[in-house]
């Protein structure tokens, strides 16, 4: 009987093979019925223990493999580990390549073109590989040539598709005279245990795909459980776990690895030394709804074999990543390109996201960094990144860090980040523009300010708001040479100082900011309380027109009927009602404060049982304070002058007040002596101006609050 047929049943196309038994190696029988059945039959793993012994060779998963796993299949592997021999690999499948080099490159490529220079002409309808010839670089790709062009070196050859890594000249081209395609693993839950170098192992395939197999190792498969080692070309890994426990070294859970066009799916790493899920020097590859608990390194890195060569266009869809011993929960880096991270959540570990080396042009949205003992989000070393829709929570150093290059984002949620605050910005050229921000700092700040912008760095931050703030915690503080840049940012809670500013430092203020500091005073107060306005506009910023008198409203406190009624105005001869509301009767409560004269103006008030008409004159709230406190020279010695540009003649500046009397240059462009009337008159009463001395082509000027 033909060897072949042993353990086996044909039924309706599938070959059913049940282990040995015993000591038995299973694995040269199984190689054999693989090689049979390619193309032909399925083969169905029974239930059972399968020992796999015998090192695989490279072509142990022929193309066209279709293998599936009964319920209650248990591997265990004795291969051994730690020679870098990925044939020591229960499940591998590689292409066979010619021993010696055909061509070299003579130009670097166009990436995204279908055509490559070469030295020496090869023949239509051969498969080739494209290998970088750098030492420790490990990009290659497998094309077929559809046409060879040219007469002589160099030699046009132009392929199946587009070639979208970069090669530069000198990089070999081999020939292949086989690759693996169209295989289709199925596990349903099989375990995989013992030693080896990785679970399974695809070079160079195409067109493959492997589900539902459980690696459980009580030391370490010495590279990685499931690999796509260079070349491979849509390949998908679904559903896969995999578990280390006491592993040590570096041994990766997943790896992407100079491969394009390929997917990891809804798989879990837990336990593993090195990155949880590695894509290195890959282009268009996708980690799709994985979880990643306790890595040594990273949770999913995205990077390159060096600094120069990253991955491109990938995506992380829908991580959750978990309690990360290395520097970041996701990392992009190595010169990594247009790289999106979508719905990713860092919990635990040092940085939630790290922009590393090189990496450009990262895209971020809806990222939720909590609990780390770094950043929220660290740009180290990228650039030109876009974020949209940021959480960044109880982060031990700082929400988000700027070193280097572009940070954009929209949508930014920073609070109670500790040590530096919600943003820390540094570096020459380094600009964060941050819009819709919401930053509190309830918890405790070893700077003591909400945001840090040092060594020439640059902050913008517009329409949104700022506070809660810890007690002693203060607003941005912006080192000499660096610049904050805000718009319409409205402050939430207590009076702390807006800015605090090294000499030379610069502060552009677009307007439209306010303090949302409801404040009630007068003999009224005490019968008051838990007040909140909705929709308080001011009437001296930015024209006329509001429905608060600079911020301030006028209250009265009446029994019509018997019943406790409070009244708001916005002039302080109470004839313009903006608002106004009451209880029935006078047993105390909340009264729920309607618009009058079509003020816009909402909110309620707590009103005390029992309470007694007061009209008193000063009965004022506080609805918006519009200037800022600056921090002033005796408390914070380091204030010096800083410039605040308004903007020419319309200057769109406002209200500023000050602690203390401080010199400030304002810089001739933005406004002169002459231009100070139309400030004093038109955009900011109540102040009063004092030259002083000048120096050059700066106005030194001496403002003061009249009436703060």
């Amino acid at each position: 009987m033909n060897d072949l047929l042993v353990n086996r049943k044909p039924i309706r196309g599938v070959v059913e093979v049940a282990p040995l038994g015993g000591t038995s190696d299973d694995w040269p029988r199984l190689r054999s019925i693989l090689a049979a059945a390619a193309g032909r039959q399925t083969v169905r793993m029974l239930p059972g223990t399968w020992l796999c012994k015998t090192q695989s060779d490279a072509l142990f998963l022929p193309s066209d493999t279709h293998l599936v796993c009964a319920p209650g299949v248990e591997i265990v592997a004795s291969l051994g580990a730690g020679t870098g021999n990925f044939l020591n690999t229960p499940f591998t499948a590689s292409a066979v390549m010619s021993g010696s080099i055909v061509a070299s490159l003579t130009s670097d490529n166009s990436v995204s073109t279908k055509t490559l220079a070469v030295d020496t002409a090869i023949a239509a309808g051969t498969w080739i590989c494209v290998r970088s010839a750098t030492a420790g670089l490990f990009r290659r790709g497998v094309y077929q040539v559809i046409s060879c062009a040219g007469a002589g070196s160099p030699y046009t050859l132009t392929l199946d598709r587009r070639v979208r890594l970069p090669y530069i000249t000198g990089d070999q081209v081999f020939s292949v005279s086989a690759f693996p395609r169209n295989i289709r693993l199925e596990f349903n839950g099989a375990k995989l245990s013992g030693t080896f170098e990785r679970a399974i192992n695809f070079v160079m395939a195409f067109d493959s795909y492997a589900s539902g197999l459980n690696v459980d190792l009580a030391g370490e498969a010495y590279w990685g459980g499931i690999c796509f080692d260079e070349g491979c070309y849509r390949c998908t890994f679904e559903n896969n776990t995999i578990t280390m426990r006491t592993a040590t070294g570096s041994a990766l859970g997943d790896s992407i690895e100079s491969s394009e066009d390929c997917v990891i799916d809804t798989h879990r790493i837990y336990g593993v030394p090195g990155n949880g899920i590695l894509i290195n020097d890959s282009v268009g590859c996708v980690v799709r709804n994985c979880v990643v608990f306790d890595a040594g390194a990273s949770g999913i890195a995205v990077q390159g074999s060096s600094a120069a060569h990253g991955s491109y266009d990938c995506r992380v869809e829908g991580a959750i990543i978990k309690y990360t011993r290395g520097s970041a929960s996701a990392l992009v880096g190595s010169s990594s390109q247009r790289t999106v991270l979508l719905d990713v959540t860092c919990d635990g570990g040092v940085n939630g996201v790290q922009l590393d080396t090189g990496a450009s042009g990262t895209i971020l949205q809806n990222i939720v960094a909590v609990n780390g003992s770094g950043y929220g989000i660290a740009q180290i070393a990228g650039t030109g990144t876009v974020a949209t829709n940021l959480v960044l929570d109880s982060n031990a150093l700082g929400g988000i860090y700027a070193g280097y290059g572009s940070f954009d984002a929209v949508s930014v949620k920073a609070r109670d980040n500790a040590a530096n605050g919600a943003i820390t910005v540094t570096g020459v050229g380094t600009r964060v523009r941050l819009n819709g921000v919401e930053l509190t700092q309830s918890a405790a700040s070893a700077a003591n300010y909400v945001c840090v912008v040092a060594t020439g760095g640059r902050l913008e931050l517009r329409n949104g708001s700022i506070g809660t703030l810890k007690a002693g915690v203060h607003g941005p503080h912006v080192a000499t040479g660096s610049v904050l840049v805000r718009e319409n940012l409205h402050w939430v809670g207590a009076n702390r100082y807006r800015y605090d500013g090294a000499a030379g430092s610069t502060l552009i203020d677009l307007g439209s900011n306010s303090d949302d500091c409801v404040a009630i005073a007068g003999t009224g107060a005490t019968q008051l309380s838990s007040l909140q306005l909705n929709g308080a506009t001011a009437n001296n910023v930015l024209g006329a027109g509001g429905n608060t008198n600079g911020g301030l409203l006028y209250y009265n406190i009446t029994l019509p009927g018997g019943n406790a009624t409070v009244s708001i105005y916005s002039d302080a001869a109470k004839t313009a009602k903006v608002a106004e509301g009451a209880l029935v009767g006078n047993g105390g409560g909340t009264i729920t404060l309607a618009a009058s004269g079509g003020s816009n103006l909402t909110g309620s008030v707590v009103i005390q049982a029992t309470a007694v008409a007061d009209s008193d004159a000063s009965n004022i709230i506080t609805a918006l304070s519009l200037g800022d406190a600056f921090a002033d020279a005796t408390a914070h010695a380091n204030f010096g002058c800083a410039q605040i540009i308004g903007g020419g003649s319309t200057i769109p500046c406002r209200l500023v007040r000050f602690d203390s009397v401080i010199a400030f240059s304002m810089g001739a462009v933005n406004l002169t002596p002459v231009e100070a009337p139309k400030v004093k008159t038109n955009f900011i009463p109540g102040v009063s101006f004092t030259a002083h001395a000048t120096s050059g082509d700066a106005s030194m000027w001496n403002w003061r609050l009249i009436n703060p």
